[in-house]
């Protein structure tokens, strides 16, 4: 490494070299830098659903349910209705979870009424991330901090929106003729000038967040922000369900390129590993992920939000055994990433939805989740996994 150069500086003038490759190494010796006289830690929980369209009741015994499992951390959604959003996250905190705070971009509350939504066909319809309105954002997320602020809500991060190189940014096409694309260079995407206008607005969105967690102090003034979790979407998908993504490596260097790293304090990406393939080929989906990761130019290590195996078997009691299996094995690679340096959280999707990944099913949790509930609380899973989050 140059002399009289640290080891941030140093990266920053790769990635204006655009070495890429040269700028991931480096990336990695600087988090090995970082964190070598730090006990890595990992972060083990579940994304719960749809929440804010639950009774309080629903809530409550959703909660309770969390909680008898062992589960100590979530992943929640803010998002329309607000209201019974956020006093569901206030449940939730209140009960002694930890909860994991997800910004939803796609409600009409964030845009003037004359922008529509993107229709989305068999994916989710979505408003144009390009039309969003930063005052607007600005002004509802002040009276949700202060909510949270005021009711003593303690939150352990915040990501800023979901999927914003997929179906949940309407600036990019769904529904279309002749099957969806996965784009890996940005002078080929259609309309590529409304996604690199949605991206810089998505910059000012984050820009907000960080003011107002900077300005509020109290319970949650260290609470991290992350950008939002990118999807990883395979070709084939794509053309299935007829909806174009930009690729997340891609995604997260135009990022760079417009500062994210100033604003946000850890990269998030979704990872769902293929079942029917080998290990091998599994653990380089991970590696695939953490790289992409490493291209936002945020030195910190990667969260990763989202995660999961389908067991499409809907009889009681449920047979999970070829899923836990699975589920243990990414766990000991994940932990193993951990150890590196490479990566801080992996939550599970989701706990109790109607998504055939969800791990509370016939009124009990399921083998593959009592693994990670195993590995969150430092018993040793089959696989040998081990808790080291706290």
């Amino acid at each position: 490494m140059p002399m009289g150069r640290s080891c941030f500086d140093f990266t920053a003038f790769l990635k204006g070299k655009r070495k890429a490759s040269l700028w991931i190494f480096i990336y990695y010796l600087c988090i090995l830098q970082v964190y070598a006289d730090e006990s890595p830690k990992l972060i083990l929980g579940f994304n719960q659903v749809n929440m804010a369209w639950r009774t309080p009741d629903e809530q409550s015994s959703i909660v309770r349910d969390l909680r008898s499992a062992g589960v100590t951390t979530v992943r929640m959604t803010l998002h329309q209705p607000f209201r019974s959003s956020l006093e569901a996250i206030k449940l939730a905190s209140e009960s002694g979870l930890k909860v994991i705070l997800s910004i939803s971009l796609n409600a009409a509350s964030y845009y003037s009424p004359d922008v529509t939504l993107r229709p989305g066909g068999r994916v989710e319809s979505s408003y144009p991330l390009s039309s969003i309105d930063v005052l607007k954002f600005e002004r509802h997320f002040l009276d949700v901090w202060r909510y949270i602020t005021n009711n003593n809500v303690k939150i352990y991060a915040v990501e800023v929106g979901n999927e914003i190189n997929w179906a949940f940014n309407g600036d990019l096409a769904a529904d279309t003729h002749g099957g969806g694309r996965v784009y890996r260079s940005i002078v080929d995407l259609p309309n590529d000038g409304k996604f690199l206008r949605g991206l810089q607005r998505y910059i000012e969105i984050v820009k907000n967040v960080k003011k107002i967690r900077d300005s509020s102090g109290g319970l949650n003034a260290t609470t991290p922000i992350l950008t939002a979790g990118l999807a990883r979407i395979t070709p084939e998908f794509s053309a299935q369900v007829k909806a174009d993504a930009v690729d997340p490596g891609l995604t997260y260097s135009l990022l760079a390129d417009l500062g994210i790293s100033q604003f946000a304090d850890a990269p998030a990406m979704h990872l769902y590993p293929p079942s029917n393939v080998s290990p091998e080929v599994r653990s380089l989906s991970i590696d695939s992920t953490l790289r992409d990761c490493a291209l936002s130019g945020i030195l910190k290590p990667c969260w990763i939000t989202e995660w999961g195996f389908s067991n499409t078997d809907r009889k009681c009691p449920l047979d999970d055994t070829a899923r836990t299996k699975l589920v243990v094995e990414i766990l000991d690679q994940f932990l193993h990433k951990t150890r590196q340096g490479m990566l801080s959280a992996a939550i599970y999707f989701d706990w109790s939805g109607s998504s055939s990944r969800s791990v509370w099913r016939c009124g009990t949790i399921t083998g593959s989740g009592q693994a990670i509930v195993r590995a969150a609380s430092g018993e040793a899973t089959d696989g040998g996994a081990r808790r080291v989050d706290e």
